[in-house]
């Protein structure tokens, strides 16, 4: 019998980010610890408390269930996020969602990147793009 069957987590986490970038940049990219920054010399990094929720329905996924969506984990966050909630919990899931369903760790998983890489290679589409 699996001790898991019908179990869940919920993890909390403080996450840190760019204020700015979240508002008018290019989205939501937190991590686990404090990098201090700025732009145009004013202080933009900030701090919230994100959770995450591991169910036995979808034992190797964690998804975000509180704050802004993330719009990705960039370098090794996504990883450091990852281990931090298995760790705590005992689960060895390997992918993390946003609470909108999107992959965003590991990145190779999201669905963006999969379109881009179609995109980037029409070889891989059918019929193969051409321009009229």
């Amino acid at each position: 019998m699996d001790p898991n069957k019908n179990k869940e987590f919920v993890l909390k986490r403080k996450i840190y980010f760019d204020k700015w970038e979240k508002d008018y940049g290019d989205g939501f990219y937190p991590q686990l610890s404090y990098i201090g920054g700025s732009y145009n010399g004013r202080r933009t990094f900030d701090s919230t408390i994100l959770t995450f929720k591991w169910t036995s329905v979808y034992p190797d996924l964690w998804s975000q269930v509180s704050g802004s969506a993330i719009s990705g984990l960039d370098g090794d966050y996504g990883l450091e996020l990852l281990v931090s909630l298995n760790q705590e919990s005992g689960i060895s899931a390997s992918r993390i969602s946003n609470w909108g369903g999107r992959i965003v760790y590991p990145t190779n998983m999201n669905t963006t990147y999969k379109l881009m890489h179609t995109i980037t290679n029409p070889s891989h589409t059918n019929p193969p793009y051409t321009n009229p």
